[in-house]
């Protein structure tokens, strides 16, 4: 490979930067790579994450190299592009009249508030749990755990620069806030949040989705099918909140965080996690209170972030900021309790579209977002809170049973490629047309295998003998088409198999004043060489009376065949089969019937 190929490139506002030399030292972590896939653009990504110091990045920007972006690198799909350019145009303005509006400008007396309650919950705390009184050490357990979540709250929105919106002062905040209150450290919380924040539910990406074996949000996060029948798995619903969110605590607070900040070399963030051991064992006086108090205190935070998300689709697809922030994420309904209590993260939607905007303002903007998702038909879920609670928890639920059912009957392969496992005859980790298989030459191996959809027509369907048409795989494109369709080729040309009949080539298109086929389509144009004629399947064409053309096992080209089959009902074909006077074929039937009257489906009320 040469070195012109190893370049990598993020599509920022129609240009392509070379970001090749900076992606190791970018600040917010790696997920600069994540825009350098072909088919993503960073351009929203760029102006949320940093919209406090957007002039620096375009200066810096300036410093790349860069080249104009065509509409083909950008999407192979004119109707997608159309779609997310006319999404990005509409957010630009609303983003635009928002920043107008001075909804990003920082709030000094909200900050006070804020950072005088976090204290004030500790300090309570500090009287109640070392009193004598049974009952108020009950509270000031409770109280610790309100100060760790409303820091967890406060540290959020530093790591977001929605505090200050100066990005040193602001940073500091979350390392402060989040290493004495919770034991964290900021520096490893920001680079893994902004993964999440760049493509919520989307697998590979998103790390608050690698919760195994512990919790499975989605059957499509669990690698292997054996683990989905796990005790952590089957009980998850359960062990939510009773375990799964305390030991999920202690193991970034004792391990994965120190490590991390050692690592890194962020000492400050070192140092205020000591400050939060002192602090807690200075505030503390014995096990119980210690072990009640930061397990309330993780079921308060993260708990609370289950609700947006968790219950909701995952996705291996591209798409637009805006889609990733509308589908994949959900509000909970605001009322005073529900907004104070959620620290106004129950906005989630507007925060995920606009990270840098101050969390107690995103109500203001909340019914231009829904307006917006209704122009482009984009979901808005708004749920209220004891909904919320049982929609997630049901979906714990849901997944558990869900591999309970799928171990009768059912079977599950590993994909050699991403090491994740999916159902066998479903189109799993393939490309479009394609399945999941087992290899018949492998009967024992763990892994399945992509291949194109070739029908795997059942003996018993009244089908069986005309087969759908060849499907090619095109490994550019990761995915199979069908021959006499225009597939990957260019416009004028066509599909069909080569003289071997073992690899598909683009030829000119001598049907295209017919009409095109979709891949999906059974009934389709095709040019016979003999004749050099175009036909049409599932017509009488060249056949004798009684006959039609129909597709025969293995074979590129449509037979004259007595009529078994008819085509499919989804796009209206009438037969062309021969019937008498007054009757007509029926799809039910495989017959000719007497009919009173007909639609356009052919369908006829028997007489």
């Amino acid at each position: 490979m040469s070195s012109a190929e190893k370049r990598l490139e993020i599509l920022y506002e129609g240009y392509f930067y070379d970001v090749t030399e900076f992606v190791k030292r970018h600040p917010g972590g790696n997920v600069i790579l994540f825009y350098t896939e072909k088919g993503e653009d960073a351009t929203q990504a760029i102006q949320q994450f940093h919209n406090r110091f957007i002039n620096k990045i375009n200066l810096m920007l300036k410093s790349f190299h860069r080249r104009p972006a065509s509409d083909s690198e950008v999407s192979d799909d004119p109707g997608r592009l159309k779609r997310h350019r006319g999404l990005t145009d509409d957010f630009a303005k609303l983003f635009v009249d928002i920043t107008k509006e001075g909804l990003f400008e920082p709030s000094y007396g909200s900050i006070l508030w804020r950072m005088w309650e976090c204290c004030f919950f500790w300090a309570m705390a500090v009287l109640l749990i070392n009193s004598s009184s049974f009952p108020l050490q009950l509270l000031g357990c409770g109280c610790f755990a309100m100060g760790s979540g409303r820091g967890g709250w406060l540290m959020h929105e530093g790591g977001h620069h929605s505090l200050t919106g100066n990005h040193r002062v602001d940073r500091f905040l979350e390392s402060v806030f989040i290493g004495i209150f919770l034991g964290l450290s900021g520096g490893w919380w920001s680079r893994g949040h902004n993964k999440h924040h760049a493509m919520p539910q989307r697998l590979h990406y998103d790390v608050d989705l690698n919760t195994m074996p512990f919790l499975a949000y989605n059957a499509k996060v669990v690698k292997n099918p054996d683990q989905g029948k796990s005790f952590l798995i089957q009980n998850q619903t359960w062990l939510f909140l009773s375990m799964d969110c305390f030991f999920g605590y202690w193991a970034w607070r004792i391990y994965i965080c120190p490590r991390n900040a050692i690592k890194r070399g962020d000492y400050l963030d070192l140092v205020m996690m000591a400050i939060h051991w002192y602090a807690a064992y200075s505030m503390i006086p014995n096990w119980w209170t210690f072990c009640l108090s930061y397990w309330l205190g993780a079921n308060y935070m993260f708990g609370n972030f289950a609700l947006s998300h968790t219950h909701l689709p995952v996705t291996e697809e591209q798409t637009h900021w805006v889609e990733y922030g509308l589908t994949h994420t959900a509000n909970v309904k605001s009322t005073p309790f529900v907004d104070w209590w959620m620290g106004m993260l129950n906005f989630q939607i507007e925060h995920h579209l606009f990270p840098t905007l101050p969390q107690f303002r995103a109500h203001l903007v909340q019914d231009r977002v829904k307006a917006l998702a209704a122009k482009y038909d984009l979901p808005y879920h708004d749920i209220p809170y004891k909904d919320a609670w049982i929609i997630t928890l049901k979906n714990f639920s849901d997944v558990a049973k869900q591999f309970r059912e799928n171990s009768a009957g059912k079977e599950y392969l590993l994909d050699q490629e991403s090491q994740r496992c999916y159902l066998v005859g479903s189109r799993g980790p393939c490309g479009e047309l394609m399945t999941f298989y087992r290899n018949p030459s492998r009967r024992f191996s763990k892994y399945g295998f992509c291949d194109c959809d070739q029908g795997n027509v059942d003996n018993d369907a009244p089908c069986k003998d005309s087969p759908i048409r060849r499907r090619v795989y095109i490994h550019a494109d990761r995915r199979c088409y069908t021959v006499f369709s225009q597939a990957h080729c260019k416009s004028g040309q066509w599909l069909v198999l080569d003289e071997s009949e073992s690899r598909g080539v683009c030829v000119p298109n001598p049907c295209l004043s017919r009409g095109k086929s979709r891949d999906t389509d059974d009934q389709f144009w095709f040019y016979d060489p003999l004749r050099r004629q175009c036909y049409k399947s599932f017509s009488q064409g060249y056949c004798p009376q009684g006959q039609q053309l129909e597709l025969v096992h293995d074979s590129q080209y449509p037979e004259c065949r007595t009529p078994k089959c008819s085509s499919s009902l989804a796009y209206g074909i009438r037969s062309v089969v021969s019937c008498q006077s007054g009757s007509r074929f029926s799809y039910l039937t495989r017959s000719c019937s007497k009919s009173l009257y007909t639609n356009f489906l052919g369908f006829g009320r028997i007489g």
